[in-house]
């Protein structure tokens, strides 16, 4: 009799071990999620250590299983702001976004928003430095750079920076 229970009761845990090694998925890295900001940002205003308010846009399923809701509430912290400036110079922030269910994100595309307009500008203070003079050169410090503006509602890609085992 003791022989039938131990094998009822190893039976029981093994069917247990099985359904918990099913529930759990593995969230693959670069795996792409959507969120939503929910407030209005700007770099004229912000400031390293504010927190910003975002939600995944989209259900995220992995293997038929829901891992993430669309609507959960995603929180970040701007890690650092450069504001605009003269020459062309456009304003830079940057976002470091928590986990969220322990699921660890990345913005998908590191912004490129100084690169072309502050090199023209600069190209350009440069060249009517030469030709111009020092009256060319004062012409690139009215070139103003724009700033950061996000707008809620605005969207922004992300991914899964590893693979992430949920449950």
């Amino acid at each position: 009799m003791n022989t039938r229970i131990l094998k009822l009761i190893s039976g029981t845990v093994l069917s247990l071990v099985a359904a918990a090694a099913m529930a759990s998925t593995t969230v693959p890295k670069g795996t792409q999620v959507t969120l939503v900001f929910d407030q209005a940002v700007n770099s004229r205003y912000a400031h390293a250590g504010d927190k910003v308010k975002m939600h995944v846009a989209d259900e995220l399923v992995v293997n038929g299983q829901s891992v993430l809701h669309a609507g959960t509430p995603v929180w970040a912290t701007i890690q650092s702001v450069k504001k605009n400036n003269r020459f062309g110079v456009n304003g830079n922030m940057k976002l470091d976004i928590n986990s969220v269910h322990g699921i660890p994100l990345t913005p998908r595309i590191a912004g490129k928003d100084s690169g072309s307009r502050a090199d023209h500008a600069a190209l350009a203070s440069g060249a009517g430095a030469l030709v111009l003079g020092p009256i060319g050169l004062l012409g690139g410090y009215f070139v103003v750079g724009k700033p950061v503006k996000i707008k809620a509602g605005d969207i922004m890609q992300t991914q899964v920076s590893e693979d992430t085992v949920v449950h």
